[in-house]
């Protein structure tokens, strides 16, 4: 009898020690592979690039899109989101606080904005990066500025998408976004030794 519990827990033992290598073999990244000052450099360059936007064509009412980094050098980012639209006050904006090792690297996707089958001939094409927490995580934070600059309402979401004027370069944000995640997941491994 003892001896069946004692093998048992050997055999549970290895199997754990197999699984635990085997998840972590999963992340390992390449040495060749960016690194994570690399990434939200390279992340931050192309949002300011690419999320700070106007789709209004030809219109006397313009919307702008605006983008601007805050927090852009670890594995917690924050930025901060704008909308104007011509003829109304000027929006405070949210802004945004993310733990990158919190999201689902194989969630993070790239949507159109606008809805299939519309026509809608009056806007550029939009391109919304979705970045979507991991369960189990805690929620992304929105928290809305007022108009003197000072933090008013917070939201707790589950995903926050982060509006663009280029498909190719959301698809390579999308990738970063990915990789930027993996990277700070995979700092936040404990080592049992």
């Amino acid at each position: 009898m003892m001896h069946s519990k004692c093998v048992r827990l050997i055999v549970i033992t290895a199997m754990s020690i197999f699984l635990v290598n085997n998840i972590s073999a999963q992340v390992t990244l390449n040495a060749d592979d960016p690194t994570l000052k690399e990434t939200l450099d390279w992340i931050r360059e192309k949002l300011t690039a690419n999320a700070n936007f106007s789709p209004s064509k030809g219109s006397a009412i313009q919307t702008v899109f605006g983008f601007e980094a805050k927090q852009f050098d670890s594995c917690e980012i924050s930025f901060v989101e704008r909308m104007h639209i011509t003829g109304l006050p000027d929006r405070p904006g949210s802004l945004i606080s993310i733990t990158l090792g919190d999201l689902d690297p194989d969630a993070i996707t790239l949507n159109s904005g606008l809805k299939e089958g519309t026509p809608n001939t009056r806007w550029s094409p939009i391109w919304q990066i979705l970045l979507k927490v991991a369960a189990n995580k805690p929620p992304i934070k929105s928290q809305t500025i007022t108009r003197e600059n000072r933090g008013g309402s917070i939201y707790s979401v589950m995903s926050y998408p982060i509006s663009i004027n280029d498909e190719g370069i959301g698809k390579r944000l999308v990738t970063a976004f990915s990789h930027a995640a993996r990277l700070c997941r995979q700092q936040t491994v404990k080592e049992p030794f």
